[in-house]
């Protein structure tokens, strides 16, 4: 059964895949000046097997040696099956943030059934299997593979996924909307496959470095909301001076963003940068 434990873990990324993507588009409403028409033009253009083939291949390959033709040709068709459904899906959250963010709508909550993610699985794996004899699953009895198939396979995924205003996520530390979007899609992600044990950290400042640093940098805008996210130091679970070659490395990192920050460096000096940027501080935002 071990094809199939590996089938599974690919469709996690299947699903995982198609969640981010969908979350993805209403973030980028916001980048397109709520021009939804021009969104749902590029969302439709998208070749959904084609980006996922691209995506999974090496996932695919580590996960199941030997079989990657066969999963790839099940995530194929099952993507082929729901792309139609896919952009579907896509205009109606694109339209619905647009209503949101111009504020025709109190609120931002869309509950995505994945039924129709479940049936086409189920139905091409089936297949699949069916017509591979040199599947490593011989001796199994048919009755306890198609029952891994309803309950291990398709029974595991959620029915739906919510998107709402809150899986907009923290505040990306400088409220820019591509740093939201990623911290959004990764508290999702921890959310759905993290493994026992696992952490998940949000980045933050202590009370003393926005003391220090913030009223000078806010004359660049840096903060719109007036702060970053602040932690008492106290309550840090990560506080780590970074040793000089790793500040050195950080540095040249963000000077590399010249249009962001050339005009603080010139007006500040780069001492000024080197001691803001010398430690990195994070909370725990959630545990497994």
């Amino acid at each position: 059964m071990a094809f199939l434990r590996g089938l599974a873990a690919s469709v996690i990324n299947l699903l995982l895949f198609t969640a981010l993507s969908l979350f993805g588009v209403a973030f980028a409403l916001d980048q397109t000046l709520l021009n939804p028409s021009l969104l749902i033009k590029e969302v439709n253009s998208l070749d959904l097997p084609a980006l996922l083939d691209e995506t999974l291949t090496d996932q695919i390959a580590r996960q199941i040696p030997g079989q990657e033709a066969l999963v790839r040709a099940v995530i194929k068709k099952t993507s082929t099956d729901l792309q139609p459904w896919a952009k579907e899906q896509a205009a109606f959250i694109i339209n619905s943030a647009e209503f949101y963010m111009k504020g025709q709508t109190p609120s931002f909550n869309i509950v995505i059934s994945l039924d129709p993610v479940k049936k086409s699985l189920a139905d091409n794996v089936r297949q699949a299997v069916a017509q591979s004899p040199s599947l490593p699953i011989q001796g199994v009895p048919p009755a306890l593979v198609a029952g891994y198939i309803s309950d291990q396979l398709v029974g595991q995924m959620p029915p739906s996924f919510t998107i709402s205003e809150s899986t907009f996520g923290p505040d990306g530390m400088t409220n820019h909307p591509d740093h939201k979007a990623v911290s959004a899609w990764t508290t999702e992600a921890f959310r759905r496959v993290a493994k026992p044990g696992a952490k998940l950290y949000y980045a933050t400042m202590t009370p003393e470095w926005a003391e220090t640093f913030v009223p000078r940098m806010n004359q660049f805008n840096v903060f719109p909301s007036g702060a970053p996210p602040i932690t008492p130091r106290a309550e840090l679970a990560v506080d780590f001076a970074l040793p000089p070659d790793l500040l050195e490395l950080k540095l040249k990192a963000i000077e590399a963003h010249v249009s962001q920050v050339e005009g603080m460096l010139n007006a500040f000096g780069e001492d000024f940068f080197r001691e803001a940027h010398k430690a990195e501080y994070f909370r725990l935002a959630a545990a497994t």
